[in-house]
């Protein structure tokens, strides 16, 4: 089963570091999350379920993507990672 590892803002909303999710797409794990926490909607994930412009993808530390079509592999993970950084 794929998993989505949260960080940031994302991590601390959801109250988990890694997520299980029965998808088989970006956009689907995406939108599972959403599902199971609803309090990303909104700083972390779009209603549609696209990441907010704070955050990016990547699928298991080789990727990064925007592609909500991406297939996920059955032990794929797919990072949801903070693209805001501090000095």
């Amino acid at each position: 089963m794929p998993t989505v590892e949260l960080f940031g803002q994302a991590r601390l909303l959801a109250g988990r570091r890694v997520v299980p999710v029965e998808a088989q797409t970006v956009g689907a794990a995406l939108c599972e999350l959403a599902r199971q926490f609803p309090r990303l909607v909104g700083p972390v994930l779009e209603p549609d379920g696209r990441p907010t412009s704070a955050y990016a993808l990547n699928l298991s530390g080789r990727l990064f993507t925007t592609d909500l079509g991406q297939a996920l592999g059955a032990r794929e993970q797919l990072l949801l990672l903070s693209s805001l950084s501090g000095g």
